[in-house]
């Protein structure tokens, strides 16, 4: 049975006490022999005793843990909102079955691929063995299945599925020569890679059962003037006797006195308050500088009209805005970077904005800079290519451009930004209005003729923005309906999952004209879809095109819009690719830039489908496109 008993606290050891001593030994030393009665009676010892007493508490609330500034009682203490990544979340991949390291993230040796094989396969795989073969500049890979015998048709979807699991962590400027299937017995004369049993680190038993929770910090201040004893008449129920001047004035100089200290005391647990958000990793700032003390009569010592000019005044300095800035850069130097470079001159609170999204996934892109393209996912891009592109885009989450500069966003974005064009399934629900099937028409959609159009009368087109879920359900037709509302026509797409209607379009008088108009919209879509992302910028590596020369192996051309040609794109890149690496930027007008595009997805979608004919005849051709606009190369 566990014993409860009070413990006395040392006399040496009550801060309180401290506070008083100090104070009167201070007091002493200013007044001299003009103060010589320090007895509780006297009034300048009632208010210091107020004043230690508050400071006493402000002491107390200001040594709770950090993370109790951090985060409310009631939050968890995930401090990756507030940009300090734990270990693991950088560089390994957690088991959530185990809480064990999982995988190595980075792969840059042979023995990496190993592990990462046998571990993601070990259900298949008794071992394997990976080679560089320095003569085809490739990758050699012999596979040991548990079990021998296998046909030929086994064997082939062994190496399948270890070839994807090769290309989903593939590093830039790397490929696979061969893989081989072996039989079990020869893998015991491999001295390589073994599966080991991972160390089991102890486990010690906690002795803090509470360490995980947060103890509660409040940033309330209650004035000291409601504590003062009635005689004062500084307290809640107001100054007693309004009819004597000067008493009222002596009170009221006496409260302006005391809120000096309250406006000081306040001021230090708004602090503590704001720290939440300022170390928060967004762009977000405390929304007030000054502490409200709120005290009777408080508006005839202070003037509400002087004092909002001020807190305007204050907020007016970006004080907060700095501060924040400042925190960012202190995580700059944690992650090794200097991201307040990478966007350009502007100001702070744009800055802070771009920034701190930034920072939400760089530890992660960091950790995993040289992984490259999945070439079985057509519409995948390598890591850095995703880092240009989210320091560019106008917002993190955006995707790549399609064509003639439409978007995708996500669909939190989306409809973040564009409500107004978003109503619940309820909101169309009228005597009035009515809804009908749109009818099938055969259109051919030509861009240089309909684009225009379209982008006219179709709201998403005039907006230029697409976002995904309407990239998976927006193609179908039965998704859309024609509402009708005196003798005008809408186009209105449902959202199968969401229950929300959007208004596609404008008002048609002509209601042949809305379908035609809807057909081109959903022909536009299609186009998109089958010909895939358009992007800001290609990285192609030559190794991918089949070279016989294995010196071209080496060589990276990265193609860019030639408005989107910037010095700081160029630095990053000499960065952030590996150094052996023969880099190549080609610079293309906006036409040519589509022309490649539409060379490059075709050769994405035959790697993906492993159809080697077209693999050939796209890689050839994208080989003399580079040669074509050789004009436009510069060396990095």
């Amino acid at each position: 049975m566990n014993e409860l008993h009070l413990k006395k606290r040392k006399k040496d050891e009550n801060y309180y006490s401290e506070l008083q001593e100090r104070t009167r030994l201070r007091l002493a030393e200013l007044s001299g022999k003009v103060w010589t009665d320090f007895n509780v009676h006297d009034p300048g010892v009632t208010i210091s005793d107020y004043l230690n007493y508050a400071l006493y508490d402000l002491d107390y609330r200001l040594q709770f843990p950090f993370e109790s500034y951090l985060f409310s009682s009631d939050q968890d203490k995930d401090f990756t909102q507030k940009g300090l990544f734990a270990r693991e979340d950088i560089y390994v991949s957690i088991s959530p079955e185990t809480g064990r390291e999982k995988v190595r993230k980075s792969i840059v040796t042979t023995e990496d691929y190993e592990e990462l094989f046998l571990k993601e396969h070990a259900d298949i795989l008794y071992q394997c063995r990976v080679r560089f073969d320095r003569e085809v500049e490739k990758y050699k890979i012999d596979l040991f299945p548990r079990y021998d015998g296998l046909d030929e048709e086994e064997q082939n979807e062994i190496i399948r599925t270890v070839k994807r699991t090769y290309h989903k962590n593939r590093n830039i400027g790397e490929n696979i020569y061969s893989i081989c299937v072996r039989d079990k017995q020869d893998g015991k004369l491999h001295k390589g890679y073994r599966r080991k049993s991972s160390y089991e680190f102890p486990e010690f038993a906690n002795e803090e059962t509470v360490e995980n929770k947060i103890k509660p910090f409040s940033a309330n201040y209650h004035t000291i003037q409601n504590d003062f004893p009635e005689n004062y008449g500084i307290g809640e129920r107001g100054i007693p006797d309004q009819e004597n001047t000067e008493y009222v004035h002596k009170v009221l100089q006496l409260k302006a006195y005391l809120l000096m200290f309250d406006q000081l005391m306040a001021d230090q647990l708004q602090q503590a308050k704001n720290v939440s958000e300022l170390f928060d990793l967004s762009e977000k700032i405390p929304a007030t500088r000054l502490p409200e003390v709120s005290i009777v009569d408080g508006d005839r010592i202070v003037d509400p009209a002087k004092r909002q000019r001020v807190v305007e005044e204050i907020q007016e300095k970006m004080f907060y805005h700095t501060q924040k800035f400042r925190y960012l850069n202190l995580l700059d130097v944690i992650y090794g970077e200097d991201t307040r470079t990478l966007f350009g001159k502007k100001n702070i609170p744009e800055l802070n904005k771009k920034r701190a999204l930034l920072l939400q996934s760089l530890p992660k892109i960091n950790e995993a800079r040289f992984r490259s393209l999945n070439i079985f996912e057509p519409n995948s891009i390598p890591v850095i290519q995703h880092l240009i592109e989210t320091i560019d885009g106008d917002e993190v989450s955006d995707r790549p451009v399609h064509y003639d500069g439409v978007r995708v966003l996500t669909d939190e974005d989306f409809f973040d930004r564009y409500r107004f064009l978003l109503s619940p399934y309820r909101d169309y629900i009228s005597e009035e209005i009515s809804f009908t099937d749109v009818p099938d028409r055969k259109v051919l959609y030509n861009k240089e003729r309909w684009f225009g159009i379209l982008r006219l009368h179709m709201n998403l087109v005039w907006y230029g923005v697409l976002f995904e879920s309407f990239l998976v359900y927006g193609t179908e037709i039965e998704n859309y309906k024609i509402m009708e509302a005196s003798d005008e026509y809408l186009l209105v797409f449902f959202h199968p999952e969401k229950k929300i209607g959007i208004n596609m379009s404008l008002f048609f008088s002509d209601r042949e004209r809305l379908i035609e108009m809807t057909h081109l919209f959903l022909a536009y879509l299609r186009k998109i879809k089958n010909e895939g992302n358009m992007q800001s910028f290609y990285l192609l590596e030559h190794i991918l095109l089949d070279e016989t020369d294995p010196e071209e192996n080496s060589k990276v051309s990265i193609v860019i819009s030639e408005n989107e040609r910037t010095e700081r794109t160029e630095i990053m890149l000499r960065e952030r690719l590996p150094a052996h690496l023969q880099i190549t930027l080609y610079y293309l007008h906006p036409e040519a830039h589509e022309n490649f595009h539409l060379i490059y997805f075709g050769w994405r979608k035959a790697l993906a489908e492993e159809n080697n004919a077209d693999e050939k005849t796209y890689a050839t051709a994208l080989r003399a496109f580079l040669t074509h606009v050789k004009d436009t190369a510069k060396e990095i």
